[in-house]
């Protein structure tokens, strides 16, 4: 195996990697026809936390977004037929892991003669860290009702990693919409 084809298949490992640790669903109005929506715009109105704590990666994650929407044939218009809404929502998540180390004494004789065979120890570590959630939602303007929503949910190592953010995003759009 040369060097580039080694490369290759090692970038596409990692991307495999990463991947694997963003859990992607979405769920959708059965009844929608989704070859009708042509057009899409923000919701009139309503804001998200991200708006007011840091404008500056709900502006980097509204052109993600509408970038990917871009991709696909939608166009932003005044008059849309579709409304759209993000959220983000963060929670700390503990993890709890043992580990037993046993311990035995002189020779092995039996477990039945050596009085101190399976004397040990366990130990317990806590890991924490912050699990987060983006969702995304898409409306009939006509109707007013949620026709897609999305959401994707992974372990936040850094807040403002773009690359996992946009990861997220892709992953979930490319489900949207459904069955295409």
């Amino acid at each position: 195996m040369n060097t580039k084809s080694l490369a290759a298949v090692c970038l596409l490992a990692m991307l495999a990697i990463s991947c694997a640790t963003i859990d992607v669903d979405f769920d959708y109005d059965h009844a929608s026809d989704f070859t009708t929506y042509k057009t899409y715009n923000w919701v009139d109105g309503f804001t998200t936390p991200l708006e007011t704590s840091n404008p500056l990666l709900h502006k980097q994650i509204v052109t993600l977004i509408e970038e990917e929407l871009n991709r696909k044939g939608y166009q932003k218009s005044d008059n849309p037929d579709m409304a759209i809404v993000y959220t983000t929502t963060s929670k700390e998540m503990k993890e709890v892991s043992t580990q037993t180390t046993y311990y035995a004494h002189g020779y092995y004789r039996g477990w039945w003669y050596d009085p101190m065979w399976g004397a040990g120890a366990t130990t317990a570590r806590v890991d924490t860290y912050t699990e987060g959630t983006l969702m995304i939602g898409f409306f009939d303007t006509e109707t007013e009702k949620l026709i897609w929503r999305g959401w994707a949910t992974a372990t936040i190592r850094d807040p403002r990693d773009l690359d996992q953010i946009g990861n997220a995003i892709d992953y979930m759009l490319s489900k949207f919409p459904p069955g295409q």
